[in-house]
């Protein structure tokens, strides 16, 4: 569901993704482990994943925030605010 969330992360020369349903709107606010606001240091993308041969085939459209580089961070929460 729809709601803030705060992830922990590891990453070792590595993107950053953070991904969900993009009927849920923009993220306003992206915060590292230290608090500082590093919504700038991400970029969005747009994706759409289908299914097919099920009973019922369906779209489901997902925003997708990247950081701008690779990136190294050990245990630090991120939160994700709408």
């Amino acid at each position: 569901s729809k709601s803030n969330r705060s992830v922990t992360i590891n990453a070792s020369s590595q993107y950053i993704y953070y991904a969900y349903p993009s009927s849920y709107g923009s993220l306003s606010l992206i915060k590292d482990g230290n608090g500082f606001d590093v919504t700038s240091s991400f970029n969005k993308y747009t994706v759409n994943v289908t299914s097919t041969g099920l009973g019922t085939n369906y779209t489901e459209s997902y925003n997708i925030y990247r950081t701008n580089s690779v990136t190294s961070v050990a245990g630090q929460s991120f939160t994700f605010n709408f």
